[in-house]
């Protein structure tokens, strides 16, 4: 599923904080897919998984 970088860094300031979401801000492209960029993602402390679920219903 494809959320754009605005929500991921909105979503990754409210479960890692704010200097993770500043970092995703610079690290994320416009369109993140939680499947294709789960590493990132795990990398600024987030689960991609539980961020689809949040932001984009159930898998």
């Amino acid at each position: 599923m494809q959320f754009n970088r605005q929500e991921v860094v909105d979503h990754i300031r409210l479960e890692a904080g704010p200097d993770a979401a500043r970092q995703a801000a610079h690290m994320l492209p416009d369109h993140v897919d939680h499947e294709h960029h789960e590493a990132l993602l795990q990398e600024l402390g987030v689960d991609p998984r539980k961020m689809v679920e949040k932001l984009g219903g159930s898998l």
